[in-house]
């Protein structure tokens, strides 16, 4: 901050051909001595106290940022929600308020690998006609197989990614809350989810290692986004709903009970076409043509 002020006094007084700053000590730059006479004690009074004043908002401002920096401060209702619903999940069993504050925290701030945001990408398309958030994850072109393939550290930062995106959301969810727009419930805003399972390879997914290495972390997602998903649509699945909601109750716990599935184009699209607004759904899935997401995460 020395810095600052340095540069700041340095700066006015050259302007005026006074001798350099750092040639003076505090007492003689603000001494009536070294105040040239064509210049008033008013004006240097005034001077001095805009560069004091500009000074202290320099060192507030970035003393906010080093505090704030790398985290995402939410509202304590937002920390007591999800240390509330996950309490039920094995690696939270421990944990107390504030080791949810600090995760939730840490993983927000965590900046994925480049790779993984490629690999796994997922955007909020926009709104549906209740107003919720749109998220859409084209869950057929993941690559699992060979992320699960690179072994624990692959599978760990895959981990962390899955976080920190359920995060996203909740927290996409908490701020629409704060805007009083869509349902909401302890002050998370409801969003309609789409998986579209288009050139999904089952027998990718269900490797005894990939199964073994998400079950209990997709298990734990789904308490954490049963917060903020009211309705999750499975698109583009060949086989019976009620087989599907029965295979993957162990990993969606209670996202199971919201789920709608499809096979064919022709029995999703119209509910699609239903449930979203044409400029908010994306042009692939019967939308607009000018179809842009609201942003993309990867």
């Amino acid at each position: 901050m020395n810095q600052i002020n340095h540069m700041l006094l340095n700066e006015t007084n050259s302007s005026h051909g006074l001798v350099p700053a750092h040639k003076k000590s505090f007492q003689e730059r603000i001494t009536a001595e070294n105040i040239p006479e064509t210049f008033s004690m008013g004006n240097m009074d005034i001077k001095l106290f805009c560069i004091s004043g500009v000074t202290i908002l320099l060192i507030v401002t970035a003393e906010g940022l080093l505090k704030d920096s790398g985290k995402h401060r939410l509202s304590d209702e937002f920390y007591n929600t999800l240390f509330e619903v996950s309490s039920c999940c094995e690696i939270f069993k421990n944990f107390t308020l504030k080791n949810m504050t600090k995760w939730i925290d840490d993983s927000l701030s965590w900046e994925a690998p480049l790779e993984l945001e490629q690999k796994f990408p997922f955007y909020q398309a926009g709104y549906d006609t209740e107003n919720r958030p749109v998220w859409v994850f084209e869950i057929g072109k993941y690559d699992y197989k060979g992320q699960v393939a690179k072994g624990p550290e692959g599978i760990e930062e895959l981990e962390k990614y899955l976080y920190r995106n359920t995060l996203i959301m909740l927290e996409v969810g908490h701020r629409q809350a704060e805007r009083n727009k869509g349902a909401s419930i302890k002050g998370i805003s409801q969003a309609l989810a789409i998986f579209d399972y288009d050139k999904f390879k089952l027998i990718d997914f269900i490797r005894p290692s990939t199964i073994a290495a998400f079950q209990e972390v997709l298990y734990t997602h789904s308490h954490l986004l049963n917060a903020v998903w009211s309705k999750v649509l499975m698109i583009n699945l060949p086989f019976p709903p009620d087989l599907i909601k029965t295979v993957t109750f162990p990993i969606l716990g209670p996202l199971v009970k919201k789920l709608k599935v499809y096979g064919r184009r022709c029995q999703w699209e119209p509910v699609l076409k239903r449930l979203i607004p044409n400029d908010s759904l994306p042009t692939w899935y019967g939308g607009s043509k000018d179809f842009k997401p609201i942003r993309i995460y990867g």
